[in-house]
């Protein structure tokens, strides 16, 4: 494919020896055993073992990157969300830059589109393939751990270009009203201000509606500065709900992909009542060869268990935080990933006023701390989660499942407190 020569230049042309191959897999294998905090959940020792030498046996002649990327792919799925297969590092680089997508809803059978003029169109082909053969390719490496419980398409295309994310831009076809065919192609494109995942924090408010929209986008900021600061503009963004004397408010959580469990039960206390400590949650820690050559010093190795720690979670809603009483609405989509489905689910579970709206987060919330490796012959990256949580919440298995459920068609949209009223159906 062109677009994949791009990314990797005259490298997509060197071919992986069956050899290269196998090693690769071995290794990979071997750390997943080590590292992983529940290698076994979804298959079995035996099956796994069986997969292994099922697919060694299927690579007989030599195989491009790519090729290799995608067999690693299929493996990768009986795993969390945390855990995953991508480009080369130096590949990686290239492609910070987030894939533009554009508005998709299916229409019947058919998955349509509005373009630049306003005219709705219909996709023929995503990548070579229709979108029938996209369902069924995404379904195949996901529905073993998660269920897609009729998901939008846009959705299916996120995790599809998840899987192929060492393509640079991927070419879709389509027709017009009028019957027109056309060839396009989704391309990585410098982010725009408007999208969510260009700021961490933001909110607008409405005095005499007395309402406001927060956007949280993000509970991981950069370094311990950007910790202080984040700190910082939240207990400032408090202040404004109180000076403002806003009762109803929009928590966006909707494009949030997680971060720091500190930071989510730190928010948390500012919608508690209570001033004493609550149970949040439990961690249980997985010792791998790889940490202890990192030597984290706020971790211990118990050896007593020579593999795993217990840690509780508590979050403490300290009276000295500007206290929200009013009503509150998590708004979540299926990109609230990792620590924004924590989020909802302890709101849900401990603020009694509160609702989440929306859609389901992400399933496999709680596996963390991912800890990266490199394979040694196709220099392909993966990660592989070493901790696992154990949250407080309805239902711990899904998160934090809507009390009034509606679809968010692109989880990089940014809400009015007319279109959230509207969607939840609040009069005005």
């Amino acid at each position: 494919m062109l677009s994949f020569t791009l990314a990797f230049g005259q490298e997509s042309k060197k071919l992986l020896s069956v050899k290269d191959m196998h090693t690769d897999i071995d290794y990979y294998y071997t750390n997943l055993v080590e590292t992983h905090p529940y290698p076994y959940h979804v298959l079995s020792k035996e099956q796994w073992k069986q997969k292994i030498d099922s697919i060694k046996s299927s690579i007989t002649a030599p195989k491009t990157k790519r090729e290799f990327l995608n067999i690693m792919t299929e493996l990768n799925c009986y795993l969390d969300a945390h855990s995953r297969i991508a480009a080369p590092k130096k590949v990686r680089k290239k492609m910070t830059k987030p894939l533009m997508i554009p508005y998709i809803e299916e229409v019947g059978e058919n998955v349509c589109f509005v373009d630049s003029n306003g005219d709705i169109c219909t996709l023929e082909t995503l990548d070579g393939k229709t979108p029938k053969e996209i369902k069924n390719f995404v379904d195949s490496r996901y529905s073993f751990i998660e269920p897609m419980k009729n998901i939008t398409f846009l959705n299916y295309i996120r995790l599809y270009c998840n899987n192929n994310m060492i393509i640079d831009s991927i070419p879709y076809t389509y027709v017009d009203s009028l019957g027109n065919h056309y060839t396009s192609s989704l391309k990585r494109e410098k982010s725009d201000k408007k999208y969510k995942n260009s700021r961490n924090l933001h909110l607008v408010y409405d005095t005499v509606r007395s309402t406001a929209v927060m956007e949280v986008n993000t509970f991981m900021p950069s370094g311990i500065r950007g910790v202080l600061k984040y700190r910082k503009d939240v207990i400032a963004l408090f202040d404004t709900l109180q000076k403002r004397k806003i009762d109803t408010l929009f928590v966006d959580v909707s494009c949030n992909g997680g971060g720091s469990v500190a930071l989510v039960n730190w928010l948390v206390g500012f919608f508690m009542k209570e001033t004493s400590s609550v149970y949040a949650g439990t961690w249980m820690q997985r010792f791998s060869k790889q940490r202890d050559k990192k030597k984290y010093d706020w971790l211990v190795y118990s050896d007593r268990s020579q593999e795993y720690i217990q840690r509780k979670t508590f979050f403490y809603p300290s009276e000295s935080k500007p206290k929200f009483t009013g009503k509150v609405y998590v708004v979540q989509s299926r990109n609230s990933f990792s620590g924004a489905a924590i989020f909802s689910s302890l709101m849900q579970t401990y603020v009694k006023n509160c609702e989440v709206v929306g859609e389901e987060g992400e399933v496999k919330a709680f596996y963390a701390d991912p800890l990266l490796f490199s394979m040694p012959k196709s220099k392909l990256s993966f990660t592989i989660s070493s901790m696992y949580g154990s949250f407080a919440g309805k239902d711990k298995s899904v998160g934090a499942v809507p009390d009034i459920p509606f679809k968010i068609y692109d989880p990089l949209h940014i809400f009015t407190i007319t279109e959230l009223k509207q969607a939840i159906k609040i009069s005005e």
